[in-house]
């Protein structure tokens, strides 16, 4: 089954867990104004027949479908180590962890 035929499918089902909610779940942990993407796979980070990876997940935890070897499909999550994808995430985390400081001080 060709790699575009398996990420509809999972769009597909989504909708019907938490993973569908997945650009929205991103809206809330990033403090966005509207939502990053519609869908969890965009033509942005889907490379050809042999892998994607979700729409954002450059600079976060990422999830990713792959069809690495003929005939074998494989799915994971992963973190980027290029140095501005880590460099973000740090941030990010950094950003996270100062505000639930402050809350639990102000308590």
């Amino acid at each position: 089954m060709p790699l575009s035929a398996i990420i509809a499918e999972i769009e597909k089902r989504a909708g019907q867990r938490e993973i569908g909610n997945l650009q929205e779940i991103r809206k809330g942990l990033r403090g966005l104004s509207r939502l990053p993407g519609k869908s969890i796979f965009d033509p942005r980070t889907t490379f050809g027949e042999d892998y994607a990876y979700h729409y954002g997940g450059r600079t976060e935890l990422q999830f990713n479908i792959g069809t690495d070897k003929p005939g074998m499909f494989r799915h994971g999550v992963a973190f980027s180590f290029e140095p501005r994808a880590c460099y973000e995430l740090h941030l990010s985390v950094s950003a996270r962890l100062r505000s639930m400081m402050v809350a639990k001080a102000r308590r």
